[in-house]
């Protein structure tokens, strides 16, 4: 980049100091704030919905499930054993389409679980070296720039 576009650079480099800046400026805010409890917090939203959804699923599944076992007490070749399994496949297709919503509900709640295990292991010290050190980076860039510039000026 420094090849091709150094003014770009050089405003990127000095956007993130001044990003850092505030940062730095603002981290002791952040001493007090407990970061594995709000990814838990987060986490928790999500099973609770997750949890909800499979409740309800429960009752298609149980229906399914007894009317299954009905047809193993029930003669093969009898007028009520195709009610039943009609009745039987009927629960389950319901049951089916359902378990679709709470897989997919599930899945959200697993990529928001991963997402929230990011912020469970922050700490403002481990943010504030990441700051120091972008500032460090942002500085030398525009360091190595400013020495470009009077080197080539001569």
């Amino acid at each position: 980049m420094v090849g091709e576009n150094p003014e770009q650079l050089k405003e990127i480099a000095l956007s993130l100091k001044a990003e850092t800046a505030t940062l730095l400026n603002n981290i002791g805010k952040l001493d007090g704030v407990d970061f594995r409890e709000i990814a838990n917090a987060h986490s928790r939203r999500y099973h609770d919905i997750f949890q909800e959804a499979s409740d309800k699923l429960n009752p298609y599944w149980k229906r399914y499930c007894e009317l299954n076992n009905r047809l193993d007490y029930l003669p093969l070749d009898s007028k009520e054993y195709a009610e039943v399994d009609k009745e039987c496949d009927a629960a389950k297709a319901e049951h089916d389409r359902r378990q679709v919503d709470v897989k997919r509900i599930y899945a959200e709640y697993e990529h928001e679980n991963r997402r929230a295990g990011d912020v469970f292991s922050l700490k403002a010290p481990h943010l504030y070296a990441l700051a120091a050190r972008l500032d460090g980076i942002a500085g030398s860039i525009l360091n190595d720039l400013d020495r470009m510039e009077k080197g080539e000026n001569r």
